[in-house]
């Protein structure tokens, strides 16, 4: 009985014990953190034992469990690093990055882990996540802009040049 006792009176505390706390995030932290299903939620709930409810909308994180595991799980979202670029590319070349059925960009995004977002609008391609696979995505990105570019050089030349080319010299 004494053993039941001291195990009601833990579950009792804890539950006294347990705050919730809210704050905001960056958008790029909580893009990368819904990333893959949520993964990195998944991992943070179970590493840190907190529930965590994050809100693209507001741009809200809610943590419940006891402090000390809010504050490490909430010091570990506010170092992530993440950022957020944006890729302006031609419009001749957009539909060679998004590829067949949108296979190319699924294909960056997945690798780098990164989330990526298309404006056709604009042209332009938004990439969240943590900065270094970013970076890369983008590079990415530019790469193939700046294969698949068409490129349009202009000859300037004085007439008697372009007619002895035409026509050559004679």
């Amino acid at each position: 009985t004494n053993r039941a006792n001291t195990s009601c009176a833990t579950a009792i505390q804890e539950i006294i014990d347990t705050i919730s706390d809210e704050f905001k995030l960056d958008d790029a932290v909580i893009s990368t953190m819904l990333l893959t299903k949520g993964a990195i939620i998944n991992d943070l709930r179970s590493t840190y034992d907190v529930r965590i409810d994050v809100s693209r909308q507001g741009g809200l994180c809610k943590l419940t469990g006891l402090m000390v595991n809010i504050t490490r799980a909430k010091d570990y979202m506010m170092n992530m690093d993440c950022i957020t670029e944006n890729v302006q590319v031609d419009q001749s070349v957009a539909p060679a990055i998004l590829g067949k059925g949108g296979e190319t960009i699924k294909e960056i995004s997945a690798s780098n882990q990164v989330s990526i977002d298309y404006d056709r609008t604009n042209i332009v391609f938004t990439v969240s996540g943590r900065r270094n696979h970013v970076l890369q995505a983008c590079s990415q990105i530019r790469q193939i802009n700046d294969e698949n570019r068409e490129v349009s050089d202009t000859l300037c030349l004085q007439k008697p040049v372009m007619m002895g080319c035409i026509f050559g010299s004679g």
